[in-house]
């Protein structure tokens, strides 16, 4: 039998097994969920990548420590509690991306030839794992923006379509909301509820996420 929550935007997710959650998609991912996982690492992958590239890493390396890193999450992440406002994912994210990269360098260290003197010195200063980029850096910026594009794309399939494209144009694309209300066929007041309606959808998959990604990607949701 169809009910009203078959339609309404911010009904509980459906995840892999057919049952229905009110579970984020962090409390998924530590249970296990392979659907959350694969969601979980679409979205944060941008920031992975960029850290590496950070460390000056090869596309190559990227990928592989990149592996490494998602690896190493997909076994420690239910480890991972929010004890205080300081005590962020990203922060937790980067602490095992630097840990990957250092063992990265470790390994190319390992593999230095046997060389004498300063050439040796100099092909050993080449590896040293680089300081990592600010967290104000644009291209961690970028990253940040791409994590939050991310985060609604993986919910576009479980929203009404007018209600995602609404949120999209207003929020990534800048759009007014009369400009956006004759392209939809929709009135301003019903894009502004399509707005409010994602927020929350947003809130309920993200759950402890969500204020994070939000603040990091420079987004205002007013």
């Amino acid at each position: 039998m169809t009910t009203a929550a078959d339609f309404d935007d911010s009904s509980p997710r459906r995840y892999s097994h057919g049952e229905t959650t009110n579970h984020s998609l962090i409390e998924l991912v530590k249970q296990g969920d392979p659907e959350a996982w694969q969601t979980f690492m679409g979205i944060y992958q941008p920031l992975v990548a960029m850290w590496c590239r950070g460390a000056k890493l090869s596309s190559a390396d990227v990928d592989d420590v990149s592996q490494d890193v998602f690896t190493s999450v997909s076994t420690s992440v239910g480890a991972f509690q929010k004890r205080t406002a300081a005590d962020t994912f990203r922060g937790w994210l980067r602490n095992i991306t630097q840990k990957r990269i250092a063992d990265f360098f470790r390994k190319k260290s390992n593999e230095v030839p046997p060389l004498a003197g300063n050439d040796s010195e100099g092909y050993l200063a080449q590896l040293r794992e680089p300081e990592p980029p600010a967290e104000s850096d644009p291209e961690s910026q970028k990253a940040s923006r791409e994590v939050f594009r991310n985060a609604l794309e993986a919910i576009r399939n479980k929203v009404e379509e007018r209600t995602w494209l609404a949120f999209w144009r207003t929020t990534i694309d800048g759009q007014s909301a009369s400009d956006i209300a004759d392209e939809l066929e929709m009135t301003s007041d019903a894009v502004r509820k399509a707005k409010s309606r994602m927020k929350t959808r947003l809130r309920l998959e993200l759950g402890s996420l969500y204020d994070e990604i939000v603040r990091d990607a420079g987004v205002s949701l007013d």
